[in-house]
């Protein structure tokens, strides 16, 4: 048998697979966008960057 005839399914379902996570993670993105937005939260100006200073002792 030639090897022209044989399919692989795994190989050939894999962009299948990757679009459809790669659809499900968009969407999952926006909707947490969206829920941050609704809650008031930016996500760059309401995190603190820097800790406050420790007395010494």
């Amino acid at each position: 048998m030639s090897d022209e005839k044989i399919i692989d399914f795994d190989q050939a379902k894999q962009p299948h697979v990757f679009g459809r996570k790669d659809e499900k993670l968009k969407n999952m993105k926006s909707a947490f966008k969206a829920a941050r937005e609704k809650a008031g939260l930016n996500s760059k100006s309401s995190r603190h960057t820097s800790r406050g200073k420790k007395k010494k002792r």
